[in-house]
C-alpha cells in the first residue's frame, strides 16, 4: 500500500501551506542544475529566503531574482513569492546530516535554541505518518517540516 507523499503531506499539512509542499516538491525542477548550489532555507508569507553554498552564486542569483520569481510563481499557478533573499550558509554533507537525523535531542535543541514552540503530532496524525511512509528519515524531515510550519503560524499569529 504505496502512497505518494503529496497525498500523504495534505493530510498533515494546514492547507493553507499546501501551495509550500509543492514549491518544495517542484524545486529542483525549478531551479534547475543549480539544486547542489541552492536550497529553500524559508518561506515566509509571500518571501522565500534561499541558501547558497558561495557568495558568487548569491551574487548571480540576485541578478536573475525576477526570472526566479515569475517561474517560481508560473510553477505555483499563483502570485504567492514577492521578494527573495540570499544567504551564504554552509552545506552539510551526506554524513553529517544522517548523524543530526538520528539524534532525537538535535530537533528539540535546535527548536529551543530559536525560541520557538515546541510542538508534536497528535495520535492520529503520528499513527498516519507512520503507516503512511515507511522511510524513518523521511518521516523525520515531514515532522520538522510540519513543526516549522506551525512555528510559522504561531509568528504570524503576534
Amino acid at each position: 500500500m504505496s502512497k505518494r507523499i503529496g497525498s500523504i503531506l495534505t493530510t498533515i499539512i494546514p492547507q493553507e501551506h499546501a501551495w509550500k509542499v509543492k514549491l518544495l516538491g517542484k524545486w529542483e525542477s525549478i531551479i534547475g542544475n543549480l539544486a547542489p548550489k541552492v536550497r529553500i532555507e524559508k518561506i515566509n508569507r509571500s518571501s522565500l529566503v534561499l541558501g547558497v553554498c558561495h557568495p558568487t552564486w548569491a551574487q548571480e542569483l540576485y541578478s536573475m531574482t525576477n526570472m526566479l520569481k515569475k517561474k517560481i510563481n508560473a510553477t505555483l499557478q499563483e502570485e504567492k513569492i514577492k521578494t527573495i533573499h540570499f544567504k551564504i550558509v554552509q552545506f552539510k554533507t551526506e554524513q553529517q546530516l544522517k548523524v543530526e537525523n538520528r539524534s532525537p535531542q538535535f530537533l528539540s535543541q535546535t527548536t529551543k535554541s530559536r525560541g520557538q514552540q515546541e510542538h508534536c503530532l497528535n495520535i492520529m496524525q503520528h499513527s498516519h505518518l507512520q503507516e503512511s511512509v515507511p522511510n524513518e528519515e523521511l518521516r523525520h524531515v515531514l515532522k520538522r517540516f510540519y513543526f516549522r510550519c506551525k512555528n510559522t503560524k504561531l509568528e504570524a499569529k503576534k
